[in-house]
Order: structure tokens, then sequence, then C-alpha cells
């Protein structure tokens, strides 16, 4: 039971930190020649569409889309998304609780009836 609330409550204040965000303008529309990555990858035509505290989602070629992590982009483009590790690893860490409960939910015997 305790999990279950410290899930909730990690995803109230994950959902809460998108809505700030989001609500000084902080989702992008930056279009890019070609963005490169900090371990090399390279994006061609590449428009970075929305943040959330730790991701970057950019549509890139025709019709193709990555997400990546501000740890692998500029510094620059850090600053410029106002990149805060602290909100960004409370992503993270709310994301990984909700996997797990979910994985944990699928491996609990059911009950049979009958």
């Amino acid at each position: 039971m305790k999990v279950l609330f410290l899930f909730k409550s990690r995803l109230k204040l994950t959902i809460a930190l998108t809505l700030c965000l989001s609500n000084l303008g902080l989702h992008a529309s930056d279009d890019f020649l070609i963005l490169e990555t900090l371990d090399g990858n390279r994006y061609t035509n590449a428009r970075i569409t929305s943040v959330t505290a730790a991701y970057a989602i950019v549509l890139y070629g025709d019709s193709s889309g990555v997400r990546i992590a501000f740890t692998n982009l500029s510094k620059d483009l850090q600053k410029r998304y106002h990149y805060d590790p602290d909100a960004a690893s409370n992503e993270v860490n709310a994301s990984e609780a909700k996997k797990k409960a979910m994985m944990e939910a699928d491996l609990t015997p059911e009950k049979e009836t009958g």
C-alpha cells in the first residue's frame, strides 16, 4: 500500500511539473538543419516539438521521431529549455516506479474462479 501511495505522489508531482513547465511556454518548436547529440547521433531536418523535464521529443527527416535525454544534448540546448537535473531525476524515477508497479501487477498470480 505504501508503494502505491509513493507512486501516486510521484506521479502527481511529475504531472504538476509538466503542467507548470508547459504553462511557462517551455514547449519547443525549434528547427535544426542538423541536430547532433553528445554521443554523436545526427538528426537532419530536426525539430524539437516538445520537452519534458528529462527529454526533448524530436521529429526528423520525413516522419521519424526520437526522445533524447537532455543529458545527451549540448549545454546550450539544456540552458535554452531550462533543464533541471533534479526535476529530470524526479521524472525518470516516477517513470521507473510506474513501470515497476505495472510489472509487479502483471506478475501477481490471478485468483482462480469457479
